[in-house]
């Protein structure tokens, strides 16, 4: 820092110096946190073992060509490079280039900036946005859907193939047992845990506990809940919606804490718009079977008024016929 105390004085960002031949002059402490380098360290290393572009080239001769202009310049111009830390290890960084002069000599400041965290931010939002359209897309094909087993069958295809969890299922409430029955449930979920079983208010578990309740649960470990329904289960961490009065989707994972706060808000609505999709699947058979006995009501009345009018036909042709010979002059 002493022989650039203009460049790197009060710099509060990770600052290296470059010459035209891009070799490393020196650099500030906070370059050490993002490189693994201590300043001393990094003089005299070549920059392009430091920085490149994704596909593994040299930074190129845009860097240069900014090393090789004597003309000062603002530090507007920016890159997005990989560096190779200390450890071995590649992050993704920006840096930002600007050329000066000191003693007829022609430097780079090259700021290099960790983006790790901000990749991640953009990554995850990226994730969310998709897992968000497919859950639209998902919500509009199911509301087309007029077959309760149709719609379960989709409840777990959704939570495999968008949420990313393959092991799931869907349990039903059977009045006739007071239980909750097995109806749809992932390949994996059949592999892994084979057998699925009942759960009744008779036996421990914490699917009977959730329908219950109405309340959905997250067990992060399955282990050190004690109203597991089997102690032996490989499942080790559990995720458990209610579907009303209908019954609940069970998603589980084989490692503890596998579910993170995107999965559990986005499990929770689409287990709002299964339950709201039974609910219209139960409505429509209701209003079928209303409209059923309404039908068979009106074949009846036609029946019976059909029977009363031939009933009746006869009587009223023999009144008619009397009549008649009562008005007749005599």
């Amino acid at each position: 820092m002493e022989r650039f105390p203009e460049a790197l004085g009060g710099v509060p960002d990770p600052v290296l110096i470059v010459d035209t031949d891009g070799v490393v002059r020196a650099g500030n402490p906070r370059v050490e946190p993002v490189l693994g380098y201590g300043p001393p360290e990094l003089e005299g290393t070549d920059v392009e073992g430091l920085l490149y572009d994704a596909d593994g080239d040299s930074t190129g001769a845009e860097l240069y060509g900014h090393v090789a202009d004597p003309e000062p310049r603002s530090m507007a111009a920016s890159l997005d490079l990989t560096a190779r830390r200390q450890d071995g290890t590649e992050i993704p960084v920006t840096i930002s280039l600007g050329p000066f002069e000191r003693e007829g000599e022609a430097y780079l400041v090259v700021t290099v900036v960790d983006v790790r965290e901000e990749r991640a931010r953009q990554a995850d939002l990226h994730q969310r946005t998709r897992t968000l359209e497919a859950l639209h897309e998902a919500t509009q094909d199911l509301l087309k859907t007029t077959d309760r087993e149709v719609a379960a069958e989709a409840a777990v295809e959704y939570v495999e193939e968008v949420l990313g969890h393959p092991i799931a299922g869907v349990w039903l409430y059977d009045e006739s047992r007071d239980a909750l029955e097995p109806l749809v449930w992932t390949d994996a979920a059949d592999e892994i845990v084979g057998e699925h079983p009942v759960f009744s208010a008779d036996d421990q578990s914490i699917s009977w506990r959730v329908f219950d309740s109405g309340q959905p649960e997250y067990v992060s470990d399955t282990r050190a809940d004690a109203e597991r329904h089997n102690p032996d289960s490989p499942i080790r961490s559990e995720l458990v919606l209610p579907l009303g009065r209908y019954g609940v989707i069970n998603v589980g994972a084989t490692e503890p804490e596998a579910f993170d706060g995107s999965d559990l808000a986005v499990a929770r609505i689409w287990a709002a718009t299964v339950t709201m999709v039974f609910v219209r699947i139960e409505r429509e058979r209701q209003l079928r079977a209303r409209e059923a006995e309404v039908a068979r009501e009106r074949d009846r009345l036609e029946e019976f008024a059909s029977l009363v009018s031939h009933d009746l036909r006869n009587p009223l042709h023999v009144a008619a016929g009397n009549l008649e010979l009562i008005r007749a002059p005599l």
